[in-house]
C-alpha cells in the first residue's frame, strides 16, 4: 500500500514559523547553538538564547537575551544582549545592525554562525 505524499510544511506551522536556530560551528564542528524566538504579532519582546559547548564561549552558562521596540533588527539585538548580559568580554556591538552583521561578529569570537532554520 503507497502513502499518500504530505502536503504539511513544517516551516509554515505558527511555532516554527517564529523561530531563527543557527549551529555554532567551530573548527568544523557543532559546539553550541543560538536560537531566536519571535512574538506572535511581531511587535513584541523577540528572545534569544545561546549555547556553546567548546570555544570561548563555554565558560559561559546559558546565555539568554531579548530585544523589544520598534525600528531595528531585532534578532541581532537579542543575540548581542545574551553575549553582554554573559559578561562576554571584546564583544563587538552588533546589536541591531542585522543577521549579516552578527555572523561577522561571530567569526571575531572563532566561531562560525550557521542558519538552520
Amino acid at each position: 500500500m503507497s502513502r499518500k505524499p504530505s502536503t504539511f510544511d513544517i516551516y509554515r506551522h505558527p511555532a516554527v514559523s517564529r523561530v531563527s536556530a543557527y549551529a555554532l560551528l567551530c573548527d568544523g564542528a557543532m559546539v553550541g547553538r543560538v536560537i531566536v524566538a519571535f512574538p506572535n504579532d511581531g511587535a513584541g519582546i523577540v528572545r534569544a538564547s545561546v549555547s556553546a559547548f567548546s570555544g570561548s564561549l563555554s565558560t559561559f552558562d546559558r546565555m539568554n537575551g531579548s530585544a523589544g521596540g520598534y525600528g531595528y533588527d531585532k534578532r541581532s539585538t537579542a543575540v548581542w544582549d545574551a553575549l553582554n548580559r554573559a559578561g562576554v568580554p571584546n564583544l563587538p556591538d552588533f546589536g541591531g545592525r542585522g543577521e549579516g552583521t552578527m555572523i561577522e561578529a561571530f567569526k571575531t569570537l572563532g566561531y562560525r554562525l550557521e542558519s538552520v532554520l
